[in-house]
């Protein structure tokens, strides 16, 4: 199936997804057993800013293919366990790695850049695409920030490909999205607010590292690209043990020692500190879901004895699983 669009309004995702299915609820499909599994919807988040937000496994590929002419505006897309990979039309057949959407990156792309999203049948997809024009980041941000954030990070993407992998804090905003149905107005709220959260972390960090004169990491893109393949692999599953180090380097093709160092560079944390942060965020979003006994979300993060699952949770959170109230924690999120 192919999907051709050129511009950014909640309107056109609207009708993207009448392209989809025909019964569309609240601005959301869900895809029928013979289609494959999971969602897709369209968020307003007002004053001519959108997103969409999937969490689905296909049956079929799909093809989403950005054509240029229908305005300007920016997609940040926030892309976890993507199958398949986005190819920019007039870009050195180098950039196709950099920009598989197996990996789990953040990218900044604009309607000016033709391209095609491919969606592989088979694979799951988490994905937050979040449209807006240059006047919205205006309204959040003084207009010298803008400039230099936009002209800093196009030109930074013509060397390099710049993108961003997701990390623990990410995923946990990207949890807290995709969970909800979206039917209440609240929940609509609460969407917004997180997606704007995403944006301020992606802008704040990516500002950040560029005020340092120096370049804020000395790994090579193609290192990159592998540390990212480990990382996926790292967090696929939380019920067996996490992969030896000797099996990440390998599907890394370097070095135990340099593995270990450039993840820790990369992704900020060791590797299984890293692991142990996802496994236990995974053991939260299960927590506040409300459908699990405790015993049960400790089984499903690996672990088999309920002290020890009890002892780690409280020393990531500050509180034991049996004193974690997912409503009163939901309450707060709404009201930041």
């Amino acid at each position: 199936m192919e999907i051709a669009f050129n511009k950014g309004s909640y309107i056109d995702l609207q009708n993207l997804l009448d392209n989809l299915k025909d019964d569309v609820i609240f601005d959301r499909i869900q895809l029928q057993p013979e289609q494959g599994k999971g969602f897709i919807c369209a968020l307003n988040m007002g004053d001519g800013m959108c997103a969409l937000l999937a969490d689905v496994t296909c049956k079929q590929d799909i093809l989403f293919k950005q054509l240029t002419g229908g305005g300007q505006f920016y997609i940040f897309q926030f892309n976890e366990s993507m199958g398949g990979r986005i190819h920019f039309d007039n870009e050195p057949i180098q950039h196709e790695q950099v920009y598989n959407m197996q990996q789990n990156v953040v990218l900044l792309t604009n309607s000016q850049m033709p391209a095609s999203y491919i969606i592989q049948s088979g694979i799951h997809i988490r994905t937050i695409k979040i449209i807006l024009e240059k006047k919205h980041l205006l309204q959040y941000l003084d207009s010298e920030t803008v400039e230099a954030f936009l002209s800093t990070y196009f030109s930074q993407w013509v060397k390099t490909g710049n993108v961003e992998p997701i990390d623990v804090e990410y995923r946990k905003l990207i949890d807290s999205i995709l969970k909800y149905k979206y039917d209440h107005p609240l929940t609509y709220t609460f969407a917004i607010n997180r997606c704007m959260l995403l944006l301020e972390r992606f802008i704040t960090r990516f500002m950040k590292r560029a005020r340092i004169k120096k370049p804020s990491l000395r790994i090579k893109d193609d290192d990159i690209t592998r540390l990212m393949r480990v990382e996926a692999l790292l967090i696929k599953s939380y019920i067996d043990p996490p992969p030896t180090i000797n099996v990440l380097a390998k599907e890394a093709a370097m070095s135990p020692t340099k593995l270990k160092k450039d993840f820790k560079e990369l992704y900020g944390v060791p590797i299984y500190e890293y692991f142990q942060m996802n496994r236990m965020n995974y053991a939260r979003t299960l927590m506040q879901e409300g459908r699990y006994a405790i015993k049960e979300v400790g089984k499903m993060v690996g672990y088999t004895n309920l002290s020890h699952f009890a002892g780690s949770f409280k020393k990531e959170f500050g509180v034991l699983p049996s004193e974690f109230n997912a409503r009163d924690e939901a309450l707060q999120v709404v009201r930041y």
